[in-house]
């Protein structure tokens, strides 16, 4: 996954999550499945997370996305 993808993922997940958007991680979920089969994982992996209202789980995603994006620079 290119850097700034991570950052921007990662940024927009831990807001949703902050605030317990589900839907918005659903929205987030379905643009990463829409970007590429690539990403099909992570989107799907966003999308159980909303959908089981673990957002301890995803603010850990955004962390290691976060990672990801400071490690490819």
């Amino acid at each position: 996954m290119p850097s700034e993808l991570a950052k921007e993922t990662a940024e927009s997940i831990r807001e949703a999550g902050k605030m317990g958007n589900v839907t918005e991680l659903k929205t987030i979920a379905e643009a990463m499945n829409a970007r590429s089969d690539e990403f099909t994982g992570l989107g799907e992996k966003i999308r159980q997370m909303a959908e089981d209202f673990d957002f301890d789980a995803i603010a850990k995603l955004a962390e290691e996305l976060e990672l990801r994006s400071q490690i490819g620079n």
